[in-house]
């Protein structure tokens, strides 16, 4: 958790501080410890990181060019709301690249990878089973982001952390939002099990269905929907 959310917080050393500064504060993001649409205050910042402004300064600068925080001019930084429209081009954009992967993945005997995904479902399932939705989310991530890793194109892999912290965001919100937390770990179980058939038919369901799903679940589209038909 980041330590900005946290009554008692740590201070930020003097190594490398904008880099740690700016990696405490896209983990704040990512938890919500800095909500969507909050204004940064700079100084404020600065004395809870026990770093000086112009760290701070750097750091938020960095995460401007992220795109996790915005300028609006002559009112100050803001931490990027995501709607939507930003929800659907997260997920299409993450929907390309895990099922690039995971057909990859089909035959390729990449033993180590299946394995390492099927371990994230066990720690998904425990999480769910004992009511950690944090440490469901955390086991979720983790998941994806093997998948990706699997493709061994640092290009992609450098693509996709340009919105990790969005996809963590999407994640965070989708705490809560299954009717059953089983119902998300039985997701990326049929990821696995549709690799495992070599069927890239099968493989490209199973992912389009969990992108669909966290979409419906995050914009309410499928409530709309249902709403509009009744």
């Amino acid at each position: 958790m980041s330590t900005l959310g946290m009554s008692s917080m740590s201070k930020v050393t003097t190594r490398s501080r904008v880099d740690l500064v700016a990696d405490e504060l896209r983990n704040a993001v990512a938890a919500g410890s800095l909500a969507e649409g909050q204004r940064l205050n700079e100084i404020d910042l600065a004395g809870r990181l026990g770093v000086s402004r112009g760290s701070v300064r750097e750091a938020m600068q960095r995460l401007v060019q992220e795109g996790l925080v915005v300028v609006l001019p002559n009112r100050g930084m803001f931490v990027l709301e995501i709607g939507p429209d930003d929800i659907v081009d997260i997920y299409d954009a993450r929907r390309a690249i895990e099922s690039s992967a995971a057909l990859g993945l089909m035959g390729s005997c990449r033993h180590d990878v299946l394995s390492a995904l099927q371990e994230q479902c066990v720690l998904m399932s425990r999480a769910a089973g004992s009511g950690d939705h944090a440490e469901l989310t955390a086991a979720d991530q983790r998941f994806h982001e093997i998948l990706v890793e699997s493709l061994q194109n640092r290009r992609l892999q450098k693509a996709t952390q340009t919105f990790a912290v969005e996809t963590r965001l999407c994640l965070t919100r989708l705490e809560g939002k299954y009717g059953a937390p089983q119902e998300a770990v039985n997701e990326h179980l049929d990821i696995v099990r549709a690799i495992k058939s070599g069927n890239a038919k099968e493989v490209l369901q199973a992912v389009n269905v969990h992108m669909d799903n966290a979409i419906d679940l995050l914009t309410g589209r499928s409530a709309a929907a249902s709403t509009a038909s009744a």
